[in-house]
């Protein structure tokens, strides 16, 4: 929900001219890039449009109301004062609030049903953090420590060198773990996917976690039936189950 969220913003603050001439180099890249976020694009404009439309509907027929309220009072001779809203700067602000949440609730309806199953179902792993013993400074961090300090804090493509480099060094699980996560907040789910799928195969422990993990980046992949297969295989673990059966029924 956050990733829908934040496109949300970007796409609103694209469409006010809000974004600095950078910001706009990065979305409309991105919106070369990921049909999704196109997709979410062109919903929220023709949202906007309509929105737009319906307004000037409502004024016109307020104008024809206003029109025929004087044609009478013409006719019969007296005139009808017109009676001013008060306190519409309130009423305005609350219109705009309620036209904000519905957009954004139309728009995540109309999502496809595996990005919005991914976005409630979607969790990142917890890392077990750097562990800085105390007077451990910067310069001293190994690389597996930097790579969960830069994880914990949300620096996903920092966090991912530093994996690396500590791969290189000793493979560990977690580690791997918590790469395949970070690739999956930048929305880089193939090389979320080789992550996953590579633990499989060169780690014994933390299996039931990557296959749930792997279910959620083939769900995003919109590769269906590999991940109810994935989902199934631990639908009677004891860590995961629970999701796995609950997902699987949400798939069918």
């Amino acid at each position: 929900m956050e990733n829908f969220m934040n496109d949300i913003e970007w796409i609103e603050r694209y469409l006010d001219r809000r974004l600095d001439p950078e910001e706009m180099k990065v979305l409309e890249k991105r919106l070369e890039e990921e049909p999704d976020l196109r997709s979410k694009y062109q919903e929220h404009l023709q949202l906007i449009q309509g929105i737009r439309y319906a307004h000037l509907r409502e004024r016109l027929e307020q104008l024809k109301t206003l029109e025929q309220s004087k044609s009478n009072d013409l006719t019969s001779g007296e005139e009808t004062p017109i009676r001013l809203i008060p306190n519409w700067k309130p009423l305005a602000v609350a219109a705009a609030m309620l036209v904000a949440v519905t957009s954004i609730l139309f728009i995540y309806n109309r999502a496809p049903l595996t990005d919005r199953l991914f976005a409630e179902h979607f969790e990142p792993f917890d890392s077990p953090g750097p562990g800085l013993t105390r007077g451990q400074g910067e310069g001293t961090l190994t690389w597996k420590q930097k790579g969960y300090e830069a994880y914990d804090n949300g620096r996903y493509e920092e966090a991912i060198m530093a994996f690396q480099k500590s791969q290189e060094e000793n493979h560990d699980a977690i580690v791997d773990l918590c790469m395949g996560n970070s690739y999956l907040k930048l929305q880089q789910y193939d090389k979320a996917e080789k992550v996953f799928e590579s633990m499989l195969k060169d780690h014994d422990d933390l299996v039931t976690q990557a296959n749930w993990y792997l279910a959620l980046t083939y769900l995003k992949e919109q590769k269906l039936e590999r991940a109810r297969a994935t989902l199934w295989g631990i639908s009677k673990s004891s860590t995961y189950g629970v999701k796995a059966r609950k997902l699987l029924k949400e798939l069918d």
